[in-house]
């Protein structure tokens, strides 16, 4: 079936497994559209600049199908919230397509592909779920909904694609077939907002084109967050994983540069799989009956406290606190292997330092009254370094 003009259901509307094309569709009233099995083309717009319209009242049976637009111009799509596409294809480098009305909320139970240009909402508070994967090579722009929900079942940024965030939450509920939940090869402009990873299965991270998360929360019920690139999180970093599963890495090497505060509120940091490379956060807080593995290189706070109310395991890496006047507390006695001020740094509590604990030049460390510092073990001699001396 094809229409290179308007169609304007008022009726009734019955595709079965037909190819169809359309100019644009409209459907009014108690209008019942049942799309084809296989693919609906949208080539155009209507006069009003709308390319498809489903009012709020009409009846749509998706059938598994799929829509792909294909409309060379800025027009505007009008869908009914409980009226769930299946799969949805952008796929022209013209095509500007807006989400309007109200309410102006987009759902698709299958996956979203935007193959080349732009798909956007500017509406306050406008939604998008995507049950399965949203894949991105031209431009998924949701930065004018103020905060507007975004969830997907994955999200795949191709080179050359961008996601223009919400600066609400984009929530990430699943995986695409290989496990990656959330690949950037392309541009991720965050427009400071959350990255929330809640799915059940193991979900895994990268980062290899431009653009960092802004705030990032892992709030997984079983299994892992697996980072597979190096990692900047510009603001906060909040982790609560199952008991016995993790925020780790694949293979180890890779960074972990967090801006702001990194809180472990439940579960284990590092897993089996031991961190190497050099890690940075603004402050680090482990909560009690959670678990912190660090990596082997170094761990700088940079501007806040390192709180312990857990479990911490050195691996024979260094802390470094940079952040002056801050604090090293929490309720647990922590181990430290390498310990190092590189500011003035208040201990509030009771720690051991196994190998060295270092304040060189003008650096220092101010204990409280009756502290604790245990330095080496039962079969070797801590140091402690400061002044001018190194080693």
């Amino acid at each position: 079936l094809t229409v290179t003009g308007d169609v304007d259901i008022s009726g009734t509307l019955t595709c079965n497994a037909s190819a169809v094309s359309f100019g644009s569709l409209k459907c009014q009233g108690s209008s019942t559209l049942n799309a084809t099995s296989g693919t609906t083309t949208i080539t155009s717009e209507n006069s009003s600049g709308q390319a498809i319209v489903m009012n709020n009242t009409m009846t749509f049976n998706n059938n598994d199908g799929t829509f792909l637009i294909t409309t060379p111009a800025a027009t505007n799509i009008y869908f009914k919230s409980d009226n769930a596409l299946h799969h949805l294809t952008i796929n022209h480098s013209s095509a500007d397509i807006v989400l309007a009305g109200n309410p102006d909320d987009l759902k698709c139970e299958g996956d979203l592909t935007i193959t080349a240009g732009i798909l956007r909402s500017t509406t306050s508070g406008a939604t998008l779920e995507v049950d399965g994967d949203a894949s991105v090579t031209g431009t998924l722009n949701w930065s004018g909904t103020s905060g507007g929900a975004v969830e997907l079942g994955s999200l795949t940024i191709n080179s050359g694609g961008t996601y223009d965030a919400t600066s609400g939450t984009t929530t990430i509920t699943n995986r695409l077939s290989g496990q990656f939940s959330l690949s950037n090869a392309g541009t991720f402009t965050n427009n400071d907002g959350t990255v929330l990873f809640s799915g059940a299965h193991d979900q895994h991270v990268s980062f290899t084109g431009s653009g960092n998360m802004h705030h990032c929360t892992v709030n997984k019920s079983d299994n892992d967050l697996v980072q597979r690139s190096n990692l900047t999180i510009e603001g906060d970093l909040d982790i609560t994983t199952a008991s016995g599963h993790d925020f780790r890495s694949n293979n180890g090497t890779h960074t972990l540069d967090v801006t702001g505060d990194v809180t472990l509120s439940a579960g284990r940091f590092g897993g089996n799989t031991t961190y190497t490379a050099n890690h940075s956060y603004g402050s680090l807080t482990i909560a009690s009956g959670a678990e912190w593995r660090a990596t082997t290189g170094t761990t700088t706070i940079t501007t806040g406290d390192f709180t312990d109310n857990g479990t911490f395991t050195h691996n024979d890496g260094e802390v470094i606190m940079q952040g002056s006047g801050k604090d090293i507390d929490g309720t647990a006695t922590t181990t430290f292997y390498n310990l190092t001020s590189e500011t003035f740094i208040d201990v509030t509590k009771s720690i051991n330092v196994e190998n060295k604990l270092k304040a060189t030049g003008s650096n220092s460390w101010r204990f409280v009254a009756n502290q604790t510092i245990t330095m080496g073990t039962a079969t070797s001699a801590g140091e402690i370094e400061t002044g001018t001396a190194s080693g």
